[in-house]
C-alpha cells in the first residue's frame, strides 16, 4: 500500500522490554498520560444540567458533569472521607453527588453539602470535591489531570487544523460507543497505527475501497504529552 519507501532512513522499532517491562509503563502512566489531555465523551452527552460521565485516566477515576450554572466541571471521582467513588454508573443524572459509604454528599460545584456523623462545627468548605482540568474542542470534552499542561488547543497542535477540513462533530450523528481491551501495551496500537501496510490483509474491504496509496504522515506540533 505504500510504495517508494525510503529504506536508509528506516528507525528500528524499540527493544523488547520497551513494551513489557512495568516499570516501564508505570514512567509512563505518570510522565505522559497523567500528563495530556484525554477525550472523555461528545459535549451532547453533557447537554443539560445534573447529567454527567464518569471515566478514567491512566487508572484514576473523574467525573465530569453540568452544573446547575450549565458550566462544565470535572472532578476526581472520590469522596473527600474515605476515597469511595462518589458515582459508580458510567453516565447519568443528579442534582448532586453522593458517597455510597458514609453519605457525604456534593453540590454539582463540588462543594461539600452534609456529612453525617459530623458536629455542625465541622467546617465543609474545607472539603470539596478535587476539581479536574475540562476544556472542549469541536464539540469533544477533553479532561487533563495536570495543572501545568499547556490549554487543550495548543496541545492538540496540527490536529485542530486538520479537523477543520472535515465536516465537525455537530454535523455528524452519534451512532455507538465501542469499548476494547486486549493484552497488549499502548506502543503496539501506536506502531500498528503509523503504518498501512496491514490494510491489504487485515482490512481488506478498506484496502479496496481506497483511491490511491497510503501515506501516514507525522506531525510534530502535536503529542502524546511532555515528558
Amino acid at each position: 500500500m505504500m510504495h517508494g519507501l525510503d529504506v536508509a532512513n528506516l528507525t528500528e522499532s524499540l527493544p523488547a522490554n520497551g513494551y513489557c517491562n512495568p516499570e516501564i509503563f508505570r514512567r509512563e502512566r505518570d510522565r505522559i498520560f497523567r500528563r495530556s489531555w484525554h477525550f472523555i465523551c461528545p459535549e451532547a452527552e453533557l447537554g443539560e444540567s445534573g447529567q454527567y460521565v464518569a471515566s478514567d485516566i491512566s487508572g484514576q477515576s473523574i467525573v465530569v458533569c453540568r452544573d446547575q450554572s450549565h458550566r462544565l466541571r470535572g472532578y476526581l471521582n472520590a469522596c473527600r472521607h474515605r476515597a469511595s467513588p462518589v458515582c459508580i454508573k458510567p453516565a447519568g443524572k443528579r442534582t448532586h453527588f453522593t458517597c455510597p459509604y458514609h453519605a457525604w454528599s456534593y453540590d454539582l460545584d463540588g462543594q461539600l453539602l452534609n456529612a453525617p456523623g459530623f458536629d455542625r462545627d465541622f467546617d465543609k468548605t474545607g472539603y470539596r470535591l478535587f476539581p479536574v482540568r475540562v476544556e472542549t474542542w469541536n464539540s469533544l470534552v477533553f479532561a487533563c489531570l495536570d495543572t501545568q499542561c499547556q490549554r487543550l488547543n495548543e496541545w492538540l497542535g496540527g490536529a485542530v487544523r486538520l479537523a477543520e477540513q472535515s465536516p465537525g462533530v455537530l454535523e455528524m450523528e452519534f451512532h455507538v460507543r465501542l469499548s476494547n481491551t486486549f493484552m497488549a501495551n499502548w506502543k503496539n496500537y501506536s506502531d500498528n497505527s503509523a503504518e498501512g501496510h496491514h490494510l491489504a490483509t487485515i482490512h481488506r474491504d478498506l484496502s479496496r475501497s481506497l483511491m490511491s496509496e497510503i501515506r501516514i504522515t507525522a506531525h510534530e506540533d502535536g503529542q502524546y504529552g511532555r515528558i
